[in-house]
């Protein structure tokens, strides 16, 4: 991806924004990885120090692994650490390319859209019931799918505002 600096107007607005929202969320997920690393060590060392462990720390670890997974994957993306196969790409003519293109952005944009939409149906249709050991309610777990799968869907519109090629004009490999 080209630099701010080498970007103009829409694009260059788009790829800041993209950058913002990326280093916002990996702050973020860092921040939920010391709070679940420190919870773990917390409850490991209960058990064996006290042979006693609060009930709500294997829950808070488990959620905030769920909130840091979800929360990371579109800086994840923007930086292109997610799996990608596509070698058979280069074997198709660009017509074909251009067109499995098409349709995977489609079907990355409906995935992702349809997580956030049912995740935020859901979460407000669980709202009353609590969770066992931290009696929080359940919404705030399974809120992690649609703020995270929002997150990914807004990181990925944003980086198709990008131009796909880099200052050498080779094909980066990190855009999807």
């Amino acid at each position: 991806m080209k630099h701010s600096k080498d970007l103009t107007g829409f694009a260059a607005f788009c790829d800041g924004l993209s950058l913002t929202i990326a280093r916002v969320s990996t702050w973020c997920a860092g921040a939920l990885l010391v709070v679940n690393v420190t919870d773990m060590l917390f409850g490991v060392a209960s058990r064996y120090l006290f042979q006693n462990s609060p009930v709500w720390t294997e829950e808070l670890a488990r959620y905030t692994l769920v909130w840091m997974v979800l929360i990371a994957a579109n800086p994840a993306l923007r930086y292109g650490e997610h799996m990608k196969i596509d070698m058979l790409l280069r074997f198709f003519p660009d017509p074909v390319n251009i067109a499995l293109k098409w349709i995977r952005r489609f079907v990355f944009v409906f995935i992702t859209g349809f997580m956030t939409y049912w995740g935020v149906i859901y979460s407000l249709k669980i709202a009353n019931f609590t969770t066992m050991g931290l009696g929080i309610s359940k919404s705030i777990p399974m809120a992690a799918i649609p703020v995270g799968m929002g997150l990914l869907l807004i990181q990925y519109v944003l980086m198709q505002c990008v131009p796909e090629t880099s200052e050498q004009g080779k094909r980066n490999p990190s855009h999807p």
